[in-house]
Order: structure tokens, then C-alpha cells, then sequence
């Protein structure tokens, strides 16, 4: 469960560092990895988390699981088209930044939660 909260946290430095250095290519492409490795973390340890809930429905938990990941990724392609004008690259990173930060603050609760009882 700890893992999940560090994927999500490798995410955030990877998009604060995509977002100052957004004018550096090299630094870029750094963010990009950093933000990709903890994306499969919390993706991977989510899914395996999920799938263990009920075996007997296994297909039906991973149908939902990967309709909502493409339903979050076309509202934050959306999302980035609508800030893109605005402000840029700095905008579309500090709003993904966000969606990050409320996972983690998602993830943190129930991690207290459970450790509560």
C-alpha cells in the first residue's frame, strides 16, 4: 500500500521538475521518465490491488479499471486543450500536478484509515 503513495509522489517531482524546466529539453525528458516510472507503480500496484479484491469477478473489476483510465486520460486531454491557450506549459503541468496531489490525498487518507485500525 506504501507503494502506491511513492509512485504517487515520484509522479508530483516528476511534473514539478517537467514544469521549471519546461524551456530544457534534457530535463524534459528526464521528467518524463520520472513521471512514467511512478505512473506504472501506482498503476500496476492498483490494479494487482484491485484484482485481489474478488476473484469471481475479475473481469468485470479490470473492465471498470481500464474504462476509467481512459475516461481520466480524455479529461485531461480536454482539460490540458483548454489550459494550453491560457498559460501553457506551466499551466498544464501545475493541473496535472493537482490530479496527482488529490490521488495522493486520496491514497494518504485511506492509508491512515487502514493503519487506524
Amino acid at each position: 500500500m506504501q507503494a502506491i503513495g511513492s509512485g504517487f509522489a515520484v509522479m508530483l517531482v516528476g511534473l514539478a521538475l517537467a514544469g521549471v524546466g519546461g524551456q530544457q529539453l534534457g530535463l524534459v525528458l528526464v521528467a518524463i521518465v520520472v513521471v512514467q516510472s511512478g505512473l506504472q507503480v501506482a498503476l500496476v500496484l492498483t490494479q494487482t490491488r484491485m484484482l485481489s479484491i474478488d476473484g469471481s469477478a475479475r473481469s468485470r473489476l479490470n473492465t471498470l479499471y481500464v474504462v476509467t483510465n481512459f475516461l481520466g486520460g480524455a479529461v485531461g486531454s480536454t482539460l490540458a486543450t483548454f489550459l494550453w491557450p491560457r498559460g501553457g506549459w506551466p499551466a498544464v503541468m501545475a493541473a496535472g500536478a493537482v490530479v496527482v496531489a488529490l490521488a495522493l490525498l486520496a491514497w494518504f487518507v485511506q492509508w491512515t484509515r487502514q493503519r487506524a485500525r
